[in-house]
């Protein structure tokens, strides 16, 4: 069995998505277009669940914006603009044989969790794997 979780601290902000296709087959997702992504390798561990495949997409740095060099004015308070969506999305396919069911390990690492709210949770198959998905926002520091 496996599981596919797909998390995000977000900030509810409108994106540009773009479609990322898992390399190992087992999923595919809609992250946004401008993040960077970094492809979560395999890690088998010998308790616990084991990271399959997966794909983390982050913000790019913020680039850092000229000051005037007589200490602003009008100018500058014209380019001041909104703070950078900070949203972080991972996507992780996760393999279950320590759990007796999906339900129970969705239990034990997400909705166990009190800072993680679950948005959706239902079956599906990964890979032609029975899985479930889950769909969660993290929320830490308020954000």
């Amino acid at each position: 069995m496996a599981v596919m979780a797909l998390v995000a601290c977000s900030a509810g902000k409108n994106r540009d998505f773009a479609r990322y296709y898992d390399p190992e087959g087992l999923f595919s997702a809609n992250l946004p277009a401008a993040n960077d992504i970094a492809v979560a390798p395999p890690e088998p561990t010998s308790q616990g669940p084991s990271v399959l495949t997966g794909v983390v997409s982050t913000p790019p740095a913020p680039s850092p914006s000229p000051s005037n060099a007589f200490g602003g004015g009008l100018a500058d308070l014209a380019q001041t603009t909104e703070p950078q969506d900070q949203t972080v999305y991972q996507a992780l396919a996760v393999t279950t044989g320590t759990f007796d069911d999906l339900p129970q390990m969705a239990l034990a690492i997400l909705t166990g969790n009190p800072i993680v709210d679950v948005q959706i949770e239902q079956e599906m198959r990964l890979g032609g794997i029975a899985g479930e998905l889950i769909v969660a926002d993290v929320v830490r520091d308020g954000q």
